[in-house]
């Protein structure tokens, strides 16, 4: 504002003085010169005065969620089981019609179909004994030892062997015979991890620590 009234100002003094032939036209361009330098020098500091438009944040990129078909904690901490590979490869990958696996995630829901939308109709735990049937796609058709069945996602099933106590007070012995030393006794629902088989016999242990505690008869467990 300061420059435009200078520039008026500057304009008019010229024109109020008397005119003499050529001085008059000398002038006239002097104060035009000046005039379209100080609108320029104007402009500048106005343009400078500007401040940008501010950028509004971009959005973060939203996390893939947490997989629903897996939670909290399953098999209590001294459960057992066998690390015995059930044949050529894992059966879950494959167009195997039967094998007997576990599950390998904390909490896995079961649905009736083998989709994400369709009902849950119940859930199995990490480390629970289960008998995969059939596959599609990514998810496996499965049945637990109380004879529930339906689908799984097939990356919550583990290769790990493992087996559940039928009845209560098993004997878990130090050997594979009826006739060896007792070194535990099984609880009905206990989940134990298979090591190994030898005739009716199978060789268990905990699943967390991944120790052996013994032999059980395999008519008082499911899953070998």
């Amino acid at each position: 504002m300061k420059c435009m009234a200078l520039l008026s100002g500057m304009i008019r003094l010229p024109l109020l003085a008397p005119s003499r032939g050529k001085n008059w036209m000398t002038k006239l361009i002097i104060v035009a010169t000046m005039g379209f330098f100080l609108l320029g020098l104007e402009g500048a500091r106005a343009q400078q005065k500007v401040e940008p438009p501010s950028i509004p944040p971009l959005l973060e990129t939203p996390r893939p969620l947490e997989n629903l078909e897996t939670k909290e904690p399953a098999a209590p901490q001294n459960t057992p089981v066998s690390r015995k590979s059930p044949g050529k490869g894992p059966a879950a990958h494959r167009n195997t019609p039967v094998a007997m696996m576990s599950i390998g995630k904390e909490r896995a829901n079961v649905r009736a179909k083998p989709n994400l939308k369709s009902d849950i109709l119940f859930q199995v735990f990490q480390g629970d004994p289960i008998k995969v049937e059939k596959q599609k796609d990514d998810w496996v058709y499965i049945t637990d030892y109380k004879h529930n069945a339906g689908w799984v996602y097939k990356p919550l099933v583990s290769n790990t062997r493992t087996v559940v106590v039928l009845v209560d007070n098993a004997n878990i012995r130090k050997g594979p015979g009826s006739k060896g030393p007792v070194a535990r006794k099984g609880s009905e629902g206990e989940i134990y991890k298979l090591f190994a088989e030898k005739g009716r016999w199978v060789k268990v242990g905990y699943y967390w620590e991944n120790k052996v505690i013994g032999w059980i008869r395999d008519d008082l467990v499911w899953g070998e």
